[in-house]
């Protein structure tokens, strides 16, 4: 697969294919096939080596590899393309998040919320973030208030513990 993907990037020049496979390598990621996916990813690496997608998902399965150096690298990249994408700015948030890097983890997580303009996944990840800046920041006040905006009754625990 590798080969022929090689092959075809090289005959077609055109970036409209890249979608097709990366939609084919996110496949294999959510059949937990990370070594598969990555062999592709490194294929449409070479041939768009500019594609804040293809690097994202790099790092994404450099993540799941549990290559979290690695992993950083390729979505800060992908975070550098694309500065206004907020999906690459919440990746990023959770593998400083997941590398034990807090600090680094809330300034991209604060970036990815301030730009996602669909509200119910803004929503989804400001719950997440709330639980991150109860645990990991140790402010359980400020994620109190971030629960009651944004996550259900059952989901509250940094204003069940403050209460």
């Amino acid at each position: 697969m590798v080969k022929a993907l090689d092959e075809s990037c090289s005959i077609y020049k055109g970036n409209e294919g890249v979608q097709a496979w990366l939609d084919y390598t996110s496949e294999l990621f959510e059949d937990k096939q990370f070594r598969a996916s990555l062999a592709l990813l490194e294929v449409l690496d070479r041939h768009y080596p500019d594609s804040h997608d293809v690097l994202g998902n790099i790092g994404a399965n450099h993540l799941m590899l549990r290559e979290d150096e690695q992993g950083i690298t390729y979505l800060r990249r992908a975070a550098d393309l694309a500065p206004k994408d907020p999906i690459d700015a919440w990746n990023l948030g959770r593998a400083y998040d997941y590398a034990e890097k807090p600090e680094f983890a809330d300034q991209w997580y604060q970036k990815a919320l301030a730009l996602d303009s669909d509200s119910a996944r803004r929503q989804r990840s400001a719950c997440i973030y709330a639980d991150f800046v109860e645990k990991k920041l140790h402010d359980p006040k400020r994620a109190c208030e971030l629960q009651r905006v944004n996550c259900p009754d059952d989901k509250q625990p940094a204003c069940s513990a403050s209460k």
